[in-house]
């Protein structure tokens, strides 16, 4: 049962999750967004947290918000990077219990016949293959802590497509696939696997992508252009239903935790269902997956 209690940090607002204490947990783009607030809400359990980011100045303030975390500049699409950072990890924290892949990109925005090559890559390469990079690193040394969680940050745009995004699309249709693929591969060495698909994210990188998605309209070229003020409302309306950075980390933590914490937890428009040994998504049952889908 989730208590209320005092965080193991000092802060009194903090609610327990079960069984995160002292655990060790790497984050992925964790000095800012949904990643940092991942680890922030991982600090204020208890967690021994280490964060890799590309931001200098983000990673050295999130550093001393964290108590002084692992605070390590990577881009998660460099193995070499992602191998330096997971080294730092192994030799300060003696081992892993979580990995929270959080680490995306945008994409690029627009017709599919215009996008460039680079664009599509750079896409995959960090939305995706990052994922695998990272995760690659960080399961044997899961596997020797005796088992744990890999959290897999998808999106809403791996269950229904995203037009004028479909690199972005793509790549997260590809997250939820390494996720249900390593999920039955990795149970047997007690590692739980999930997904957490995010819709609406209140940010400046949600305002880029309202923002580049209307210039593909001529309707929204035109209102742009002409009547700012109702663009501007535009941007806020669709923004109204936007989910915080809070409410996605609670269920990201939620997810690494082995104790059946909640049957149900909903959180604005998105919703995680959990059981010990059923996972349901869409009206079906993945018995043993150990799959989290969040959907809006």
């Amino acid at each position: 049962m989730t208590n209320h209690k005092n965080g193991s940090n000092g802060n009194p607002s903090a609610m327990l999750l079960p069984g995160l204490d002292g655990k060790r947990v790497a984050v992925t783009a964790g000095a800012s967004g949904i990643g940092f607030a991942i680890a922030k809400l991982f600090h204020e359990q208890g967690v021994r947290v280490a964060i890799c980011d590309i931001d200098s100045a983000a990673l050295d303030k999130a550093s001393l918000d964290l108590g002084g975390c692992i605070a390590e500049k990577a881009d998660v699409s460099d193995n070499s990077a992602v191998e330096a950072f997971f080294y730092k990890v192994q030799n300060e924290f003696g081992g892993l219990d979580a990995l929270v892949n959080n680490a995306g990109i945008a994409g690029p925005t627009g017709n599919l016949e215009d996008l460039s090559p680079d664009d599509w890559r750079r896409c995959i390469d960090v939305c995706l293959t990052g994922q695998f990079l990272c995760a690659r690193q960080a399961i044997p040394m899961i596997k020797a802590s005796g088992g744990g969680a890999i959290v897999n940050m998808a999106s809403a745009a791996a269950k229904h497509g995203y037009a004028y995004r479909t690199p972005y699309s793509a790549a997260k249709f590809g997250v939820v696939g390494l996720t249900q693929s390593l999920a039955k591969e990795l149970g047997p060495d007690n590692i739980r696997v999930n997904a957490v698909l995010p819709g609406i994210i209140e940010g400046p990188r949600m305002e880029g992508v309202i923002r580049d998605r209307a210039m593909t309209s001529h309707f929204c070229i035109r209102v742009i252009v002409f009547c700012p003020i109702l663009a501007y409302w535009f941007i806020i309306a669709a923004q109204s239903g936007a989910t915080s950075n809070r409410s996605s980390s609670r269920l990201a933590c939620n997810a690494t935790t082995s104790a059946p914490a909640a049957s149900r937890i909903s959180v604005s428009r998105l919703t995680l269902s959990k059981s010990k040994s059923v996972i349901t998504t869409s009206g079906r049952s993945l018995r043993g997956l150990k799959l989290v889908i969040c959907d809006i």
